[in-house]
């Protein structure tokens, strides 16, 4: 888990310089799950290595963990409850570690699967590399999905290192890891710290998206969906427009958008196609964007269930079929929605309604109707059960104090 490019942060007194620590937060509440000790110098000692974890049980929050490399952890004494040991090759797999938990650290492609079994991790940790790449490259992702199945059916937590960016932090969460750490939610620092407060939000409106599946699928609404995306004044040349799409290679088009008002949707596609031609660019460059944008788009109120958004997506023209979907709110811009979250979002709720449907008779399983009774007595709702359907019923009956 080193990264010698990435300067410590010098964000207080230490003596135990030779240090940093780098904060790891769940994905799931954004909460400080525990630090990874690294040395800045390269130079691990005895002294220094009773010194670090003295200071970072006096200075990190009651309960943190500390994730050490396995030539430190044969130094500390003490708190070896709260001590989880790095293993970095599948040579370092080898001598008395019962004492500690086990982390297997910078797993990728070249990291043998006979380590899980020989070894027995409670965590392993996503190599950076693999982090970076997984969101852009099919093979990658299979790889994480897979390596995440995997250790959900084997009780071990995902940790993702090396996390760069919003758009790697939200990728990670939808992906399902558990755990994270990396420049974007803190730099290595001298003191143990708390995360960045834009990793903080990123995870909770993450998460919000994610777990709104709880209720029934017509309560999962396309705002739960919906980010926030950069916006177009309508005076702007197209020249400009095109530099700023073949610079982000993440750019699926953008929204015109005037007074709150969408005016239309430049797609990066049709202003690919509209460019590409021998003279193209000539024609275009100096005309605004609202010659070339889509004023007919599909756009739908924040409110607007995902399944019938996903059926009027499949209504549109071949033409505009894939184009991203935009979403208001009181008549002004809300954001964005792709066809791909929009898809993949309808096949999760399918997916959720069968698995919690009585296969019998296709009504709502004890899941649903539980979690609509918790959410109405949560919420001090009125709400009553017909006892003329005692039959469809008597599964849930004793447990919703009939």
């Amino acid at each position: 888990m080193r990264n010698k490019s990435t300067a410590p942060e010098r964000t207080g007194k230490n003596d135990n310089a030779e240090y940093v620590f780098r904060p790891i937060i769940s994905l799931r509440d954004g909460s400080l799950f525990g630090y990874e000790a690294q040395s800045s110098l390269h130079l691990v000692t005895k002294e220094a290595l009773l010194s670090v974890s003295d200071f970072f049980f006096r200075r990190a929050p009651g309960g943190s963990l500390l994730f050490l490399p396995p030539e430190c952890t044969a130094s500390v004494e003490t708190s070896k409850e709260r001590i989880i040991r790095e293993i970095r090759t599948p040579r370092e797999l080898t001598g008395g570690t019962s004492e500690y938990a086990v982390v297997l650290d910078d797993v990728n492609t070249a990291f043998p699967l006979k380590s899980f079994s020989e070894h027995q991790p409670q965590y392993i940790i996503l190599a950076a590399p693999v982090v970076r790449k997984f969101r852009i490259d099919p093979l990658f992702y299979s790889l994480v999905k897979s390596v995440i199945e995997f250790c959900r059916g084997t009780d071990v937590d995902v940790i993702a290192q090396g996390v760069g960016s919003r758009k790697e932090l939200a990728a990670l969460i939808d992906v399902g890891v558990s755990y994270a750490l990396g420049p974007f939610i803190r730099e290595p620092a001298c003191i143990p710290c708390t995360i960045r407060k834009e990793a903080y939000e990123c995870i909770i409106e993450s998460n919000r998206s994610k777990n709104h599946i709880n209720g029934l699928p017509t309560d999962v609404y396309i705002a739960n969906l919906c980010v926030k995306t950069n916006v177009l004044p309508p005076d702007m040349l197209i020249e400009e427009v095109y530099e700023m799409i073949k610079n982000d290679a993440d750019c699926f088009g953008y929204c015109v958008v005037e007074n709150g008002i969408v005016q239309g949707i430049v797609t990066r596609n049709s202003l690919i196609y509209r460019m590409s031609g021998r003279y193209g660019f000539t024609l275009y460059q100096k005309k605004p964007v609202t010659s070339i944008m889509n004023r007919t788009f599909l756009a739908a109120d924040y409110k607007t269930p995902v399944n019938q958004v996903s059926e009027l997506a499949m209504r549109r023209s071949a033409d505009n079929l894939y184009d991203f979907i935009v979403v208001k709110k009181n008549g002004k811009y809300y954001g964005t929605v792709t066809i791909r979250d929009l898809l993949l979002k309808s096949t999760e709720i399918q997916i959720a309604h069968a698995r919690c449907q009585n296969p019998l008779t296709g009504l709502p399983g004890n899941t649903a109707i539980e979690d609509t009774l918790f959410r109405c007595i949560s919420q001090g709702t009125p709400y009553c059960v017909p006892l003329h359907r005692y039959k469809q019923l008597q599964g849930v009956q004793r447990r919703v104090w009939i």
